[in-house]
């Protein structure tokens, strides 16, 4: 099932031998989180790569000469965000946190 999940991901994951992505999924952890947790605050670098399988996760960043935050990208099921190698998803200023997990 996680395989299928890979193949049908996306580009990222589309090059890869059978082999390299059953290693990949042997290590993967997966994870619950609620809504409105904070998975990369604002000012800080990301530390995992992160593969949503269900629910919303959104990116905010400052707005131009404000205080306020904006919402800047919404990933959902399928796709991966805060990859820490690429620095792909958000800047060092974005905000990325869960919607909703359903």
């Amino acid at each position: 099932m996680i395989k299928k999940f890979f193949r049908d991901s996306g580009p990222q994951f589309t090059n890869l031998k059978d082999f390299w992505i059953e290693e990949f999924c042997r290590r993967l952890k997966s994870v619950v989180v609620k809504p409105g947790k904070v998975l990369k605050p604002g000012n800080s670098d990301t530390e995992k790569l992160y593969i949503l399988i269900k629910g919303k996760v959104s990116v905010s960043g400052p707005e131009f000469d404000s205080i306020n935050m904006i919402l800047l990208n919404e990933y959902f099921p399928g796709q991966s965000f805060c990859d820490p190698v690429l620095n792909e998803t958000a800047s060092f200023c974005s905000e990325v946190s869960v919607t909703s997990n359903s």
